[in-house]
């Protein structure tokens, strides 16, 4: 057997492969980064849990603040982690489709056909202070306190929006240990309103979690 017939079916099962996966660019972490030649270099995150959602113009927001609207994921972090990251990219690509363990609402699976609808997002993440004990934490618990952890607008380690622009953002949090427990993601645009149009928030942690629950309501990780 010669090379040729040794490369060209490799070849075609790794076209095959890329044509069924993914083609976002993989999610890479702060923790491990390394700085080459002036260039900095990051290892991905070891499991990354994706959230597909579409946002219309009727859709009440969780909380309106400044004239700012803002939507709510929720999602339980089950043991202490070194790093959260998200990303967020709007609108959801045509070539991007949820990979197993990935949420897709029914909002997003019923607007297949305005997915190009993007906004120009911001996100936050916050933790609640509650006590958190695995097995019998209950997720519909009411919180009296959210603890801002940071927040993101740009970022060109996106991709770019159909504007061109670099404004989809990406944001890590690292340097101490996060607890375990109810976390949330908050997304908003920064034009004052309401951000209408398709969104996939990524959420990589270390260590890595296989199982993340993530919900638009507190309710919905008690039913997921």
């Amino acid at each position: 057997m010669n090379i040729r017939q040794i490369i060209l079916p490799v070849l075609a099962v790794l076209i095959s492969s890329s044509g069924m996966a993914q083609r976002l660019e993989l999610f890479t972490s702060e923790s491990g980064k390394i700085v080459n030649e002036g260039k900095v270099q990051r290892i991905p995150y070891p499991r990354t849990t994706g959230f597909y959602d579409y946002i219309s113009t009727t859709e009440k927001a969780d909380e309106v603040f400044d004239s700012h609207q803002y939507f709510f994921i929720y999602f339980i972090v089950p043991i202490d982690v070194e790093e959260i990251g998200m990303r967020l990219i709007s609108p959801v690509p045509n070539y991007v489709f949820a990979d197993a363990g990935d949420v897709e609402t029914d909002a997003f699976l019923q607007n297949t056909s305005r997915r190009d609808t993007f906004f120009d997002p911001w996100i936050g993440l916050d933790r609640a202070d509650v006590p958190y004990e695995e097995g019998t934490f209950n997720a519909g618990v009411k919180v009296e306190r959210w603890i801002k952890l940071g927040f993101s607008e740009d970022s060109h380690e996106t991709i770019a929006q159909p504007t061109g622009k670099f404004t989809n953002p990406v944001l890590r949090i690292s340097g101490k240990t996060f607890p375990a427990g109810l976390y949330r993601a908050r997304i908003s645009c920064l034009k004052k309103g309401n951000p209408i149009g398709s969104y996939v928030l990524q959420l990589g942690l270390i260590p890595g979690i296989k199982g993340i629950k993530m919900s638009r309501t507190q309710a919905g990780l008690i039913k997921s």
